[in-house]
Formats: structure tokens, C-alpha cells, sequence
């Protein structure tokens, strides 16, 4: 099962279970362990949980890197193939003039900016 299923399927459940008594809570958690194979302590708690289902958030710093500039490197190491980032960085502003007299990349710029960005990084 997904994990949207499982969340449809316990939001259909959870009222009955809420409203049961405990021989029925029983057979109720017997039946949703079977169909979703969850542990029972596991579908206890999601039962209780209720409609909090919560995304978690992205941990550490936030992405300063455009999806154009991510880009621009994979079009560097292609054209030099696939030469370490340690040593193709030093070539950039060379290979971003060359990449565009043979009109080979749009991403000319990107590649003159990726001169400035971090060998790790890079």
C-alpha cells in the first residue's frame, strides 16, 4: 500500500476505532495490521494521531544554487569528459568562451559564474 492509501484507509477507520469498545479496538487493529502489514503499537498511534499528517520540512541551509547554474556543470564535464570538478574549475571562463563560439551550450553565462562558486560545490 502507499502511503496515501494508508492515510485514506486509517481516515476511514479511525471513527470506528475512536467509537468502539476494546474487544472491537481488538479486532479493528487485528484487521488494519493485516491489510497495511504496520505494527500494532504503530497503528495505535495513528489511529490517535488524527488528521495531522505533517510534511517534513527541508533540515539545513536553504539552496542558493539556480536549477540553470545546477545545470551548467553537467555541461562542462560532458564537454571536457568528465574531468574532476578540481580540475575543470580552473578551465571555466575557457571552456564557457569556447562552449559558446560553437554555440554548443546556452548555458555560457552560467558556466563564466560557475568560476566563482566553490571546488566542492562545483
Amino acid at each position: 500500500m502507499t502511503r496515501r492509501s494508508i492515510r485514506e484507509y486509517t481516515g476511514a477507520v479511525r471513527w470506528r476505532y475512536l467509537q468502539a469498545s476494546n474487544k472491537e479496538k481488538g479486532k479493528i487493529l487485528d484487521e488494519f495490521t493485516k491489510v497495511t502489514s504496520h505494527h500494532r503499537k504503530a497503528v495505535i498511534r495513528l489511529l490517535h494521531r488524527g488528521d495531522k499528517y505533517r510534511a517534513k520540512k527541508r533540515r539545513g541551509r536553504s539552496r542558493c544554487y539556480s536549477a540553470e547554474l545546477v545545470a551548467a556543470p553537467q555541461v562542462a564535464r560532458e564537454a571536457t569528459d568528465r574531468v574532476c570538478s578540481k580540475r575543470l574549475q580552473p578551465f571555466l571562463t575557457e571552456l564557457s568562451k569556447v562552449l559558446r563560439r560553437n554555440s554548443e551550450s546556452a548555458n555560457g553565462f552560467y558556466l563564466n559564474t560557475l568560476s566563482t562558486v566553490d571546488v566542492a560545490t562545483g
